[in-house]
């Protein structure tokens, strides 16, 4: 989680928008490197994993959405990390 934090850098440069776990897993960098009242959506493939992050994200401001996400598919290669903050 601290190696995410600092390559992330300060959260103060995200503006003020949701952000966006791609991959998300079970939402352990959702839950851990966000502010509590910061909105976020969590994007995950595996339904198992979804749930989870809706346990893990309980009493915060988020949204698990079970869905593929192939990054690529938008930016045409692989991405070091996927963050958007909108």
């Amino acid at each position: 989680v601290d190696a995410v934090r600092r390559a992330a850098g300060p959260a103060e440069s995200w503006g003020t928008g949701p952000v966006l776990d791609a991959y998300g897993g079970v939402g352990l960098f959702a839950a851990t490197l966000l502010a509590a009242d910061r909105e976020r959506l969590v994007v995950e493939s595996n339904g198992v994993a979804c749930e989870d992050a809706r346990l893990n994200l309980a009493g915060l401001p988020a949204r698990v959405i079970e869905r593929a996400l192939d990054v690529r598919d938008t930016i045409g290669r692989t991405a070091f990390m996927v963050a958007a903050v909108y």
